[in-house]
């Protein structure tokens, strides 16, 4: 049962990366007037709730610490993702600013989750057999 939350776990990481990438299309789409930014506000909120899964996920499946640690960072920053866009409308332009920079620590992260092998990585400095 570990191994298929641990599958599941990795292939979440990966379907939210994906999902980030098409928020930064939506914010674009908002940003220049295409539409309002309904779409990126409403695919963000899945965001949260998909990075929350994702956590569950860690604890249940015994993926490791590292990637524990990083989906409980992960979750985080979703949240506080959410509280920028809130202050940039409420408190400040400024507080704003950092939203897109917190977007691409997501973005990086999630490339981490979604291609860390954990414990299943092979050592590239394996003994080989001697041929001569």
């Amino acid at each position: 049962m570990r191994k298929g939350l641990t599958a599941a776990h990795t292939w979440l990481a990966r379907i939210i990366l994906a999902v980030i990438v098409l928020q930064f299309f939506f914010a674009g789409v908002g940003a220049f007037a295409a539409a309002d930014y309904g779409p990126h506000a409403i695919t963000g909120n899945v965001l949260v709730l998909a990075s929350l899964v994702l956590l569950l996920l860690a604890l249940a499946g015994g993926v490791g610490r590292r990637r524990v640690g990083l989906s409980a960072l992960l979750f985080a920053l979703f949240i506080l993702q959410v509280v920028l866009a809130v202050m940039a409308q409420d408190v400040s332009a400024w507080m704003g600013a950092l939203h897109p920079v917190n977007a691409l620590v997501l973005l990086y992260l999630t490339f981490k989750l979604a291609h860390d092998r954990g414990d299943q990585t092979v050592s590239a400095r394996q003994p080989t057999a001697d041929l001569g």
